[in-house]
Protein backbone atom coordinates (compact mmCIF):
# COMPACT_ATOMS: atom_id res chain seq x y z
CA UNK A 1 0.00 0.00 0.00
CA UNK A 2 1.38 3.47 -0.74
CA UNK A 3 2.74 5.77 1.84
CA UNK A 4 0.13 8.63 2.20
CA UNK A 5 1.57 11.49 4.05
CA UNK A 6 -0.19 14.26 4.92
CA UNK A 7 2.15 17.77 6.09
CA UNK A 8 -1.07 20.23 6.30
CA UNK A 9 -2.22 21.11 9.50
CA UNK A 10 -6.07 21.08 8.43
CA UNK A 11 -5.53 19.49 4.93
CA UNK A 12 -8.85 17.18 4.73
CA UNK A 13 -10.74 20.79 6.25
CA UNK A 14 -9.49 21.97 3.00
CA UNK A 15 -12.77 20.35 1.65
CA UNK A 16 -16.06 22.91 1.61
CA UNK A 17 -18.55 20.95 -0.05
CA UNK A 18 -21.02 23.74 1.74
CA UNK A 19 -20.13 26.09 -0.67
CA UNK A 20 -22.08 25.99 -3.88
CA UNK A 21 -19.90 24.73 -6.83
CA UNK A 22 -22.07 25.42 -9.62
CA UNK A 23 -24.10 22.34 -9.58
CA UNK A 24 -27.11 20.42 -8.27
CA UNK A 25 -27.76 18.58 -5.56
CA UNK A 26 -24.13 17.05 -3.25
CA UNK A 27 -20.99 16.08 -5.02
CA UNK A 28 -20.19 12.89 -6.00
CA UNK A 29 -16.52 10.88 -5.93
CA UNK A 30 -15.80 7.36 -7.48
CA UNK A 31 -15.17 4.16 -5.07
CA UNK A 32 -12.56 1.07 -6.30
CA UNK A 33 -14.47 0.53 -9.22
CA UNK A 34 -15.25 3.47 -10.49
CA UNK A 35 -18.57 3.83 -10.03
CA UNK A 36 -20.10 7.25 -8.57
CA UNK A 37 -20.14 7.26 -5.10
CA UNK A 38 -22.05 10.36 -2.89
CA UNK A 39 -19.22 12.53 -0.52
CA UNK A 40 -19.97 13.58 2.60
CA UNK A 41 -21.25 16.52 3.76
CA UNK A 42 -19.04 19.10 5.65
CA UNK A 43 -19.67 21.94 7.84
CA UNK A 44 -19.97 25.28 6.43
CA UNK A 45 -17.28 26.39 8.50
CA UNK A 46 -15.02 24.32 6.61
CA UNK A 47 -14.94 26.62 3.66
CA UNK A 48 -12.84 29.78 4.64
CA UNK A 49 -12.40 32.61 2.41
CA UNK A 50 -9.04 33.81 3.48
CA UNK A 51 -6.40 33.10 6.20
CA UNK A 52 -4.99 36.64 7.83
CA UNK A 53 -1.23 35.45 8.35
CA UNK A 54 1.98 37.18 10.51
CA UNK A 55 4.76 35.23 10.10
CA UNK A 56 8.84 35.57 10.31
CA UNK A 57 11.66 34.03 7.81
CA UNK A 58 14.60 34.22 9.80
CA UNK A 59 17.76 33.49 8.57
CA UNK A 60 20.71 32.94 10.91
CA UNK A 61 24.66 32.55 10.43
CA UNK A 62 27.47 30.79 12.04
CA UNK A 63 30.59 32.19 11.18
CA UNK A 64 33.66 29.75 12.53
CA UNK A 65 36.54 31.28 10.42
CA UNK A 66 37.86 34.36 8.85
CA UNK A 67 35.17 35.64 6.66
CA UNK A 68 35.05 39.83 5.42
CA UNK A 69 31.89 39.90 4.29
CA UNK A 70 28.60 38.14 3.80
CA UNK A 71 26.00 38.93 1.30
CA UNK A 72 22.26 37.64 1.39
CA UNK A 73 19.96 37.94 -1.18
CA UNK A 74 16.52 36.86 0.11
CA UNK A 75 12.87 36.42 -1.84
CA UNK A 76 10.21 38.47 -0.42
CA UNK A 77 6.61 37.91 -0.87
CA UNK A 78 4.26 39.86 -2.81
CA UNK A 79 0.47 41.04 -4.00
CA UNK A 80 -0.89 38.82 -6.40
CA UNK A 81 -4.22 39.46 -7.38
CA UNK A 82 -6.35 36.26 -6.24
CA UNK A 83 -3.69 34.87 -4.62
CA UNK A 84 -2.55 36.70 -1.91
CA UNK A 85 -2.72 40.59 -0.31
CA UNK A 86 0.93 41.38 1.71
CA UNK A 87 0.09 44.10 4.18
CA UNK A 88 3.93 44.83 4.89
CA UNK A 89 7.19 43.41 4.99
CA UNK A 90 9.43 44.73 7.53
CA UNK A 91 13.41 43.64 7.51
CA UNK A 92 16.05 43.57 10.65
CA UNK A 93 18.31 44.96 10.07
CA UNK A 94 17.54 47.09 7.16
CA UNK A 95 18.58 45.68 3.46
CA UNK A 96 20.86 47.18 1.50
CA UNK A 97 17.96 47.74 -1.31
CA UNK A 98 14.94 46.01 -1.83
CA UNK A 99 14.24 45.64 -5.87
CA UNK A 100 12.07 43.77 -8.58
CA UNK A 101 13.44 41.41 -11.43
CA UNK A 102 11.83 41.53 -14.72
CA UNK A 103 10.07 38.51 -14.05
CA UNK A 104 7.98 40.70 -11.09
CA UNK A 105 9.66 38.61 -8.25
CA UNK A 106 10.91 40.76 -4.95
CA UNK A 107 14.27 40.30 -3.36
CA UNK A 108 15.86 42.03 -0.23
CA UNK A 109 19.55 42.26 -0.58
CA UNK A 110 21.96 42.21 3.09
CA UNK A 111 25.59 43.06 2.98
CA UNK A 112 27.70 42.54 6.45
CA UNK A 113 30.88 43.26 6.21
CA UNK A 114 33.72 41.80 8.87
CA UNK A 115 30.34 40.28 10.48
CA UNK A 116 29.78 38.68 14.10
CA UNK A 117 30.73 34.83 14.63
CA UNK A 118 26.78 34.68 14.75
CA UNK A 119 24.03 36.70 13.97
CA UNK A 120 20.51 36.79 12.38
CA UNK A 121 18.35 38.23 10.03
CA UNK A 122 14.37 38.74 10.18
CA UNK A 123 11.79 39.21 7.97
CA UNK A 124 8.63 40.11 9.48
CA UNK A 125 5.16 39.86 7.02
CA UNK A 126 1.50 40.41 7.41
CA UNK A 127 -0.58 38.88 4.77
CA UNK A 128 -4.11 37.58 3.78
CA UNK A 129 -3.59 34.71 2.02
CA UNK A 130 -6.67 34.16 -0.50
CA UNK A 131 -8.62 30.97 -1.65
CA UNK A 132 -8.32 30.51 -5.12
CA UNK A 133 -8.79 27.02 -6.87
CA UNK A 134 -10.36 25.56 -9.50
CA UNK A 135 -13.39 26.12 -8.64
CA UNK A 136 -13.76 29.52 -7.25
CA UNK A 137 -11.84 30.28 -10.70
CA UNK A 138 -14.96 28.45 -12.28
CA UNK A 139 -17.43 31.23 -10.73
CA UNK A 140 -15.38 34.21 -10.99
CA UNK A 141 -14.36 33.90 -14.55
CA UNK A 142 -17.23 31.86 -16.50
CA UNK A 143 -16.75 32.16 -20.04
CA UNK A 144 -14.10 34.74 -19.90
CA UNK A 145 -10.78 34.76 -22.05
CA UNK A 146 -7.77 35.04 -20.82
CA UNK A 147 -5.43 36.18 -24.19
CA UNK A 148 -1.65 35.72 -24.25
CA UNK A 149 -0.37 36.57 -19.99
CA UNK A 150 2.93 34.36 -21.18
CA UNK A 151 1.74 31.00 -21.08
CA UNK A 152 3.28 30.23 -24.00
CA UNK A 153 6.27 30.54 -22.18
CA UNK A 154 5.72 27.69 -19.64
CA UNK A 155 5.38 25.08 -22.90
CA UNK A 156 9.20 23.92 -22.84
CA UNK A 157 11.66 22.08 -21.31
CA UNK A 158 13.89 23.27 -18.00
CA UNK A 159 15.94 21.89 -15.47
CA UNK A 160 14.07 19.30 -13.29
CA UNK A 161 10.47 20.17 -15.83
CA UNK A 162 11.98 16.99 -18.48
CA UNK A 163 8.59 17.23 -21.11
CA UNK A 164 10.37 15.48 -23.67
CA UNK A 165 11.68 12.42 -21.72
CA UNK A 166 10.21 9.14 -23.54
CA UNK A 167 8.26 7.98 -19.94
CA UNK A 168 6.78 11.23 -19.88
CA UNK A 169 5.87 11.94 -23.17
CA UNK A 170 4.72 7.99 -23.50
CA UNK A 171 2.54 8.63 -19.94
CA UNK A 172 1.06 12.06 -21.29
CA UNK A 173 -0.55 10.68 -24.85
CA UNK A 174 -1.82 8.20 -22.95
CA UNK A 175 -4.21 10.02 -20.39
CA UNK A 176 -5.26 12.99 -22.30
CA UNK A 177 -8.87 14.20 -22.00
CA UNK A 178 -11.36 15.63 -24.28
CA UNK A 179 -10.65 19.23 -22.66
CA UNK A 180 -7.88 20.88 -20.95
CA UNK A 181 -9.56 20.24 -17.40
CA UNK A 182 -10.30 16.50 -17.84
CA UNK A 183 -6.32 16.13 -18.86
CA UNK A 184 -5.36 18.06 -16.46
CA UNK A 185 -7.55 16.00 -13.73
CA UNK A 186 -5.62 12.96 -15.30
CA UNK A 187 -2.71 13.90 -15.10
CA UNK A 188 -3.14 14.71 -11.63
CA UNK A 189 -4.61 11.51 -10.90
CA UNK A 190 -2.14 9.75 -12.41
CA UNK A 191 0.87 11.36 -10.55
CA UNK A 192 -0.67 10.93 -7.16
CA UNK A 193 -1.32 7.45 -8.32
CA UNK A 194 2.41 6.49 -9.64
CA UNK A 195 4.64 8.30 -6.73
CA UNK A 196 5.02 7.27 -3.21
CA UNK A 197 5.89 10.52 -0.69
CA UNK A 198 9.35 10.35 0.14
CA UNK A 199 11.87 12.91 1.12
CA UNK A 200 14.84 13.98 -0.93
CA UNK A 201 17.86 15.20 0.37
CA UNK A 202 17.69 17.73 -3.38
CA UNK A 203 15.15 18.42 -6.40
CA UNK A 204 15.39 15.23 -8.15
CA UNK A 205 13.47 16.80 -11.32
CA UNK A 206 10.18 14.75 -13.31
CA UNK A 207 12.39 12.36 -15.14
CA UNK A 208 13.54 11.15 -12.06
CA UNK A 209 9.77 10.66 -10.01
CA UNK A 210 8.70 8.84 -13.61
CA UNK A 211 11.50 6.19 -13.33
CA UNK A 212 11.86 5.92 -9.70
CA UNK A 213 7.86 6.41 -8.89
CA UNK A 214 8.91 8.23 -5.42
CA UNK A 215 9.88 12.33 -4.74
CA UNK A 216 8.31 14.90 -2.10
CA UNK A 217 6.78 18.10 -3.23
CA UNK A 218 9.16 19.37 -6.08
CA UNK A 219 9.14 15.84 -7.39
CA UNK A 220 5.51 15.77 -7.62
CA UNK A 221 5.13 19.22 -9.16
CA UNK A 222 7.81 18.38 -11.44
CA UNK A 223 6.00 16.06 -13.12
CA UNK A 224 3.07 17.57 -12.97
CA UNK A 225 4.05 20.14 -14.84
CA UNK A 226 6.22 18.49 -17.22
CA UNK A 227 3.20 15.73 -18.27
CA UNK A 228 1.07 18.80 -18.79
CA UNK A 229 3.52 20.71 -20.79
CA UNK A 230 4.02 17.46 -22.93
CA UNK A 231 0.24 17.60 -23.35
CA UNK A 232 0.90 21.59 -24.93
CA UNK A 233 -0.80 22.52 -21.56
CA UNK A 234 1.32 25.56 -20.15
CA UNK A 235 2.19 24.63 -16.84
CA UNK A 236 4.42 26.19 -14.06
CA UNK A 237 6.36 25.41 -10.42
CA UNK A 238 5.73 27.69 -7.14
CA UNK A 239 7.44 27.94 -4.15
CA UNK A 240 6.94 29.37 -0.75
CA UNK A 241 5.52 28.11 2.27
CA UNK A 242 2.29 26.64 3.96
CA UNK A 243 0.91 27.71 7.09
CA UNK A 244 1.56 24.32 8.86
CA UNK A 245 2.62 23.24 12.17
CA UNK A 246 5.68 21.58 11.95
CA UNK A 247 9.19 20.53 13.49
CA UNK A 248 10.26 20.95 10.08
CA UNK A 249 10.70 24.17 7.67
CA UNK A 250 7.23 24.67 5.73
CA UNK A 251 8.78 24.89 2.31
CA UNK A 252 6.54 23.94 -0.30
CA UNK A 253 6.10 23.34 -3.74
CA UNK A 254 3.01 23.66 -6.04
CA UNK A 255 1.85 23.85 -9.50
CA UNK A 256 -0.02 26.69 -11.80
CA UNK A 257 -1.90 25.60 -14.58
CA UNK A 258 -2.76 28.16 -17.83
CA UNK A 259 -6.69 27.27 -18.72
CA UNK A 260 -7.74 29.14 -21.40
CA UNK A 261 -11.30 30.49 -19.64
CA UNK A 262 -9.65 31.05 -16.56
CA UNK A 263 -6.05 32.29 -16.86
CA UNK A 264 -3.47 30.24 -14.06
CA UNK A 265 -4.95 27.69 -11.45
CA UNK A 266 -3.09 26.60 -9.10
CA UNK A 267 -2.73 22.64 -8.20
CA UNK A 268 -1.63 20.60 -5.34
CA UNK A 269 -1.04 17.46 -6.70
CA UNK A 270 1.03 16.55 -3.43
CA UNK A 271 -1.64 17.18 -0.54
CA UNK A 272 -4.09 15.10 -3.21
CA UNK A 273 -2.25 12.49 -2.49
CA UNK A 274 -4.78 10.67 -0.05
CA UNK A 275 -6.08 7.00 0.93
CA UNK A 276 -9.70 8.37 0.15
CA UNK A 277 -10.68 8.52 -3.96
CA UNK A 278 -13.81 10.98 -2.99
CA UNK A 279 -11.18 13.36 -1.03
CA UNK A 280 -8.75 13.25 -3.59
CA UNK A 281 -11.16 13.95 -6.32
CA UNK A 282 -12.48 17.03 -3.91
CA UNK A 283 -9.10 18.01 -3.40
CA UNK A 284 -8.58 18.68 -7.38
CA UNK A 285 -10.63 21.17 -7.23
CA UNK A 286 -10.46 22.70 -3.83
CA UNK A 287 -7.36 24.40 -2.02
CA UNK A 288 -7.45 26.25 1.49
CA UNK A 289 -5.84 29.38 2.01
CA UNK A 290 -2.40 28.13 3.16
CA UNK A 291 -0.33 28.93 0.28
CA UNK A 292 2.72 31.80 0.76
CA UNK A 293 4.27 32.87 -3.16
CA UNK A 294 7.15 33.90 -3.14
CA UNK A 295 8.13 33.20 -6.78
CA UNK A 296 8.34 30.93 -9.58
CA UNK A 297 11.53 29.03 -9.49
CA UNK A 298 11.61 28.76 -13.68
CA UNK A 299 11.15 32.31 -13.99
CA UNK A 300 13.93 33.52 -11.40
CA UNK A 301 17.17 34.86 -12.86
CA UNK A 302 18.01 36.61 -9.34
CA UNK A 303 18.36 33.09 -7.43
CA UNK A 304 18.97 30.94 -10.28
CA UNK A 305 17.85 27.84 -8.59
CA UNK A 306 14.50 26.48 -6.24
CA UNK A 307 15.66 28.16 -3.14
CA UNK A 308 14.59 31.05 -1.80
CA UNK A 309 17.45 32.75 -0.60
CA UNK A 310 21.37 32.48 -1.24
CA UNK A 311 24.44 33.70 0.39
CA UNK A 312 28.04 34.59 -1.08
CA UNK A 313 30.89 35.43 1.12
CA UNK A 314 34.20 36.32 0.91
CA UNK A 315 36.71 34.47 3.38
CA UNK A 316 36.21 30.96 5.13
CA UNK A 317 33.32 28.72 5.07
CA UNK A 318 29.85 29.84 6.49
CA UNK A 319 26.77 28.39 8.04
CA UNK A 320 23.20 29.58 6.93
CA UNK A 321 20.22 27.81 9.29
CA UNK A 322 16.88 29.19 7.63
CA UNK A 323 13.40 28.87 9.81
CA UNK A 324 9.98 30.32 10.19
CA UNK A 325 7.73 31.19 12.73
CA UNK A 326 4.01 31.46 12.30
CA UNK A 327 2.63 34.39 14.76
CA UNK A 328 -1.01 34.26 13.82
CA UNK A 329 -3.20 32.22 11.02
CA UNK A 330 -7.24 32.69 11.27
CA UNK A 331 -9.03 30.33 8.60
CA UNK A 332 -11.96 32.86 8.70
CA UNK A 333 -13.91 33.68 5.91
CA UNK A 334 -14.04 37.60 7.81
CA UNK A 335 -11.59 39.86 5.40
CA UNK A 336 -8.17 41.20 6.85
CA UNK A 337 -9.80 44.57 7.56
CA UNK A 338 -12.81 43.19 9.38
CA UNK A 339 -10.11 41.59 11.39
CA UNK A 340 -7.84 44.43 12.15
CA UNK A 341 -10.95 46.50 13.53
CA UNK A 342 -11.55 43.85 15.81
CA UNK A 343 -7.96 44.40 17.37
CA UNK A 344 -7.14 40.87 17.00
CA UNK A 345 -4.40 40.30 19.73
CA UNK A 346 -0.90 38.64 17.63
CA UNK A 347 -0.44 35.35 19.65
CA UNK A 348 2.63 32.76 19.30
CA UNK A 349 1.32 29.24 18.85
CA UNK A 350 3.60 26.48 20.06
CA UNK A 351 4.08 23.25 18.02
CA UNK A 352 2.31 20.78 20.32
CA UNK A 353 1.05 16.88 20.51
CA UNK A 354 -1.97 15.92 20.29
CA UNK A 355 -3.81 18.56 18.69
CA UNK A 356 -6.93 17.74 17.24
CA UNK A 357 -7.55 19.69 13.84
CA UNK A 358 -10.63 18.11 12.54
CA UNK A 359 -13.25 15.84 12.44
CA UNK A 360 -14.06 14.29 9.22
CA UNK A 361 -17.15 12.68 10.27
CA UNK A 362 -19.01 9.62 8.52
CA UNK A 363 -20.79 6.90 10.46
CA UNK A 364 -19.54 3.92 8.42
CA UNK A 365 -15.43 5.30 8.46
CA UNK A 366 -14.92 8.63 10.60
CA UNK A 367 -11.47 10.16 10.12
CA UNK A 368 -9.54 12.29 12.73
CA UNK A 369 -6.59 14.90 11.59
CA UNK A 370 -4.15 14.67 14.68
CA UNK A 371 -0.56 16.46 14.22
CA UNK A 372 -1.74 16.95 10.51
CA UNK A 373 -1.87 12.81 10.47
CA UNK A 374 -5.26 11.25 9.29
CA UNK A 375 -6.24 8.72 11.18
CA UNK A 376 -9.29 5.69 12.14
CA UNK A 377 -10.79 4.37 14.71
CA UNK A 378 -7.57 1.80 16.19
CA UNK A 379 -4.57 3.27 14.87
CA UNK A 380 -2.15 4.86 17.36
CA UNK A 381 -0.17 8.10 17.16
CA UNK A 382 2.28 9.30 20.17
CA UNK A 383 1.96 6.04 21.67
CA UNK A 384 -2.35 6.91 22.07
CA UNK A 385 -4.49 4.66 20.54
CA UNK A 386 -8.03 6.78 18.60
CA UNK A 387 -10.83 4.73 20.35
CA UNK A 388 -13.89 6.37 18.97
CA UNK A 389 -14.34 9.56 16.85
CA UNK A 390 -17.64 10.98 17.14
CA UNK A 391 -19.05 13.83 15.54
CA UNK A 392 -17.65 16.68 17.68
CA UNK A 393 -15.39 14.95 20.02
CA UNK A 394 -12.50 11.73 19.87
CA UNK A 395 -11.84 9.27 22.37
CA UNK A 396 -7.87 8.40 23.06
CA UNK A 397 -6.78 5.29 25.34
CA UNK A 398 -2.66 5.67 26.48
CA UNK A 399 -1.46 3.52 29.34
CA UNK A 400 -5.07 2.45 30.25
CA UNK A 401 -6.24 6.20 30.76
CA UNK A 402 -8.81 7.20 28.60
CA UNK A 403 -10.11 11.08 27.68
CA UNK A 404 -12.19 12.78 25.10
CA UNK A 405 -11.31 15.78 23.24
CA UNK A 406 -12.84 17.88 21.51
CA UNK A 407 -11.38 20.12 17.91
CA UNK A 408 -9.18 22.52 18.94
CA UNK A 409 -9.33 21.85 22.58
CA UNK A 410 -6.63 22.12 24.99
CA UNK A 411 -4.00 19.14 25.25
CA UNK A 412 -4.65 16.92 28.14
CA UNK A 413 -1.12 16.20 29.98
CA UNK A 414 -1.56 12.29 28.75
CA UNK A 415 0.04 13.25 25.50
CA UNK A 416 3.53 13.85 27.14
Amino acid sequence: MKRKILLLLVLVIGLWFATDTGGEGEPEGMDSDNNPVEVPSLPETFAPLNNVVEWSLFYEFFVPGDTSEIRLTAALPKTIPDRQEVRWVKCFPRPLRRFTSKSGNEYAEFIFEEPKRRFKVEIQVRAELLRYDLSMAQKRYVDRFFPGDGGDDFLHEEGGIECNAYLIQKAAREIKGQSDIETVRSIYNYVINSLDYCVQDKEQGASYAAQHGEGDCSEYSALFVAMCRANGIPARVVTGYAVIVSETLPKHAWTEVYLRNYGWVPFDPTWGDVEEQWLQEALFETMKPVYIFLKYPGDDEVLQNRQNASIQYRGDKIEMEESVEFEQWDLQRTSLKARLEENVVTTKREVTHGVVGAIVYAEDNPSVIIDSRLLKEGQTIHGVKVIKIHEAAVEFEKDSRRWTQKTGETVPKFWQ
